[in-house]
């Protein structure tokens, strides 16, 4: 997860960019923010981190998920076709 944040690209690529399109310091100042805002970490905090640390943390808060199968796509399909209104009875006053 830690390689696909820094892999992604900015709407401002550096000269040197990385393979995602995006410098390390560009990606590692996103990185940093991200960390500060979702785990409260201070800057020293991130810095003084590894990335086996960083990754760990992540990690925890956002395991991976399978894909969505053939068919469960195909049954959400049919539950919540393109165009439906859906309304929340709890919610609807009318």
């Amino acid at each position: 997860m830690v390689e696909d944040i820094l892999r992604s690209p900015s709407p401002s690529p550096s000269p040197n960019p990385l393979p995602g399109g995006e410098g390390f310091a560009g990606a590692a100042a996103r990185l940093a923010g991200m960390a500060g805002a979702v785990l409260g970490w201070r800057a020293d905090e991130f810095w003084s981190a590894t990335p086996a640390e960083l990754a760990a943390v992540i990690g925890f808060l956002a395991p991976e998920s399978e894909a969505v199968g053939r068919g469960e796509l195909e049954r959400l399909m049919a539950l919540y076709p393109d165009g439906a209104v859906f309304r929340d009875p709890g919610l609807d006053p009318g």
